[in-house]
Order: C-alpha cells, then sequence, then structure tokens
C-alpha cells in the first residue's frame, strides 16, 4: 500500500552537495570486540533449514552478489536457558560449512525498524561497485527480502500479516572473526529469532556498500 507503516518512516534520504551525492547511513559492529564462544556438542541445538525455495529466493533479493550466508527454518532447542541461543546457530552454522568448533562473535541487539533500514539501504547500495534502486523499488525488495527471512510469503501475505509476524522475532546485528565477512565497515550480519514459533533467520552479507 502507498501509507507507510512505522518502521518505514525516518529512513535515511540521500544527502546533495556542490562535490558528491551520499547516503548518511551508517551500520557494522566490526571493530567492537568479539566473544569467543565454542562447544563440541550441538545435542542441545537441532535446525531444520527451511526448504521452500520461494522464501530462500526472497531472503536474499538484495545483496545476492555479495551474500556469504543465508539461511532461514525451524530449530529445536532443549535447554530452558536461552541467552546463547544466537551463539549457538552461528557456531553450528560455522561448524556446518568449515568444521570450526569455536568461532569470536560481536553482537548488538537491534529493532525491527533498524533491520528493515538496514536492508532498505543496502538495497540502494546495491554491493560493492554496483547501483541499486532508490525510492519505492528499494522499499520493495525490503519488504521481500525481511518476508523471506521470517518465513511469511511476500506475494501471498499483506503488509500488516508481515508486519505481526516480524513483531515476533527479536533480532541482533553480529559480526565473526571467519570467512563470512571482510570484516569491514560495510559487512552486515543480522539474526533473527522466535522464540513463540522457534523460527530462526541468518544473513551476512559482505561489500555491502
Amino acid at each position: 500500500g502507498l501509507e507507510l507503516d512505522d518502521i518505514e518512516k525516518g529512513l535515511p534520504l540521500k544527502g546533495h552537495s556542490a562535490r558528491s551525492t551520499s547516503l548518511h547511513f551508517f551500520f557494522g559492529i566490526q571493530s567492537e570486540e568479539k566473544t569467543l564462544y565454542s562447544f563440541a556438542d550441538f545435542g542441545s541445538l537441532s535446525l531444520h533449514k527451511n526448504t521452500n525455495q520461494a522464501l530462500n529466493d526472497l531472503s536474499s533479493t538484495i545483496a545476492k552478489k555479495h551474500t556469504r550466508l543465508m539461511e532461514i527454518g525451524h530449530f529445536e532447542y532443549t535447554e530452558e536457558k536461552t541467552d546463547d541461543l544466537e551463539a549457538k546457530i552461528i557456531c553450528q552454522l560455522d561448524y556446518n560449512k568449515h568444521l570450526s568448533k569455536s568461532t569470536k562473535i560481536a553482537f548488538k541487539r537491534i529493532s525491527g525498524k533498524i533491520a528493515f533500514s538496514y536492508l532498505f539501504n543496502m538495497a540502494i547500495f546495491g554491493g560493492a561497485h554496483e547501483n541499486g534502486d532508490f525510492g519505492a523499488t528499494s522499499r520493495i525488495n525490503a519488504w521481500k527480502t525481511i518476508s523471506g527471512l521470517i518465513q511469511v510469503n511476500y506475494f501471498e501475505s499483506n503488509k500488516q500479516e508481515v508486519i505481526n509476524e516480524l513483531n515476533q522475532f527479536t533480532w541482533t546485528e553480529f559480526s565473526c572473526d571467519n570467512d563470512w565477512f571482510i570484516n569491514e565497515w560495510i559487512d552486515l550480519g543480522i539474526i533473527g529469532i522466535n522464540m513463540q514459533k522457534k523460527k530462526y533467520a541468518i544473513l551476512a552479507i559482505s561489500d555491502t556498500d
């Protein structure tokens, strides 16, 4: 619809000067201190990767050429304590890919609005040495990506249904010392967890400028 939701309001716009055009928007926590997470027993956490290709395609609508990892699905978690669930998911996916049992990770909790703004701005940038699409196209691509990440089909659901599901997720920005990232400010990792429906989403992208 044409009416903006709250998470679409106040998005950063292009700044113009006599010499240049730029976007006044920055993200990335690569310079923050990382904590070493390591464990060998994945028995308490079972990840079930999504096999719906339509949702996978939506989740990777933005920065396809620079996506290092994109995975959505459901999880089973037998432990009562969930404080380290995000780290366990990241470590397990890293182990599945590289057989690495320990990973240094930095975390920063963000809101659903911030997660949407990250995706919107990545759609504008288009990735390293590329041009994205500004305005309505970036807005649509951000909605497509966020809907895929929360496992709601953008083409089958209205915006309010997507927002309701989005609000059930906890979102966190992260950075790892592994080959998912170049470890510069233009790299972005976000992980979302819906504890009520046991859903997870993870997106790691390099060169988002």
